[in-house]
């Protein structure tokens, strides 16, 4: 696993880290109904693109063929406003080496 910056070729595979993440995992946590209300349609492509180009700061984790499996974004005051990872993904320390590169 790699951890890198985030490009404007990662919106769909971003996109659909967030809307895997929140359908799969967190129905562990979440009702249905909240999912839905949390999801709305999913977010896009287009929609990641405009939201990670806002200033904040972007890690996306990739495996060893180049494939997105998480992200992280921090505002500019340094607050993480989201940190996602592919279902297969969880509990094996991506989120660990995405939050420890986000401590500066």
């Amino acid at each position: 696993m790699t951890v890198r910056f985030y490009r404007a070729g990662d919106a769909a595979a971003v996109a659909d880290i967030f809307n895997r993440a929140v359908s799969d995992i967190a129905s562990r946590v979440y009702t249905p109904e909240q999912i839905t209300a949390w999801l709305d349609g999913g977010m896009t492509a287009g929609e990641t693109q405009v939201r990670c180009s806002d200033g904040r700061t972007v890690w996306v984790a990739v495996d060893d063929t180049g494939t997105a499996i998480a992200f992280i974004d921090l505002e500019d005051d340094g607050h993480i406003d989201m940190l996602f990872c592919q279902p297969e993904w969880t509990g094996c320390g991506v989120a660990s080496a995405l939050t420890a590169g986000a401590v500066f």
